[in-house]
Parts: structure tokens; C-alpha cells; sequence
């Protein structure tokens, strides 16, 4: 009776992982808005707000000025992370040091989320009124890509 068993028990569990491996190359968040960096989510952007030579060429120039200044502040991040991290080789942890850290990873990413903010705010400022119909499907986009 338990050899009847085990034949049919393989044949639901493959067919419960396959249905498993569908369902999540089906449903992959990342096919909804794939990752765009540097130039590609430039252009992606110029090309969704529909913007004209000039206010792409401006928009080109605040968004290489934006990454310069976030690559920086994440260097200083990875920084302050191996700092951190290196407090587990102390024999005594030095608590002091540890909430001064944490305290500085605290600024930079309240600088970098408040930087990325005024970047948008400044790029929202250079549409048209015809372009700004299409600005709230792009934060939503750049959304999905920053959380």
C-alpha cells in the first residue's frame, strides 16, 4: 500500500514546483519596471516626459550633477559601514563610537532621500503643463525603483 503511495506523492510535489517556479517568473517584480541606471534612466525619462533638446540637455546636466553627488554620499556610507562593522573585532564595544556612526549613516541617508527628492522637484519644474500629465506616471515608476 505505501509503494501505491510515494509515485503519486512525486508527481504532486513536481507539479506543486512547477506551478511554484511559474508563478514567480510570471510575477516578477522587476519585469514591471526594469532597474534603469545613469543614461538609460535618463533617457527613459526624456523620452516618457517628452522633453524638447533644451530642457533635455538641462535635465541631463542636473541628473549627472545628482549621481555625482549620491556616488559620493554612498562612499561615505560604505565607509561608515565597515567602520561599524569592524566594532565586532573590538574585545569591548565602544558604544559611544557605534551611535556616533549610526547617527552619521542616519544623516547621509536623510541627505541622499532629501537630495533624489529636490532632484525630481527640480526636474518637475522644467515641464510644461503638457508634460506634467506624465510626470506622476514617472515618480511612480521611479518609486518602484527606489523602494
Amino acid at each position: 500500500m505505501n509503494t501505491k503511495i510515494y509515485p503519486i506523492a512525486l508527481i504532486i510535489m513536481v507539479l506543486v514546483n512547477g506551478l511554484l517556479l511559474f508563478t514567480l517568473l510570471e510575477h516578477n517584480p522587476q519585469k514591471r519596471m526594469p532597474r534603469l541606471e545613469g543614461l538609460m534612466l535618463m533617457e527613459h525619462i526624456s523620452k516618457k516626459l517628452k522633453l524638447n533638446n533644451n530642457q533635455e540637455e538641462k535635465y541631463f546636466k542636473l541628473a549627472k550633477s545628482h549621481g555625482a553627488a549620491f556616488a559620493e554620499l554612498e562612499q561615505q556610507e560604505q565607509q561608515l559601514i565597515y567602520t561599524y562593522f569592524n566594532f565586532l573585532n573590538d574585545d569591548v564595544p565602544n558604544l559611544e563610537d557605534q551611535k556616533l556612526v549610526l547617527d552619521q549613516l542616519k544623516t547621509i541617508e536623510t541627505r541622499k532621500i532629501q537630495m533624489t527628492y529636490a532632484h525630481f522637484e527640480q526636474l518637475k519644474l522644467m515641464c510644461s503643463d503638457a508634460q506634467l500629465i506624465h510626470f506622476e506616471g514617472i515618480m511612480k515608476e521611479i518609486i518602484n525603483v527606489l523602494t
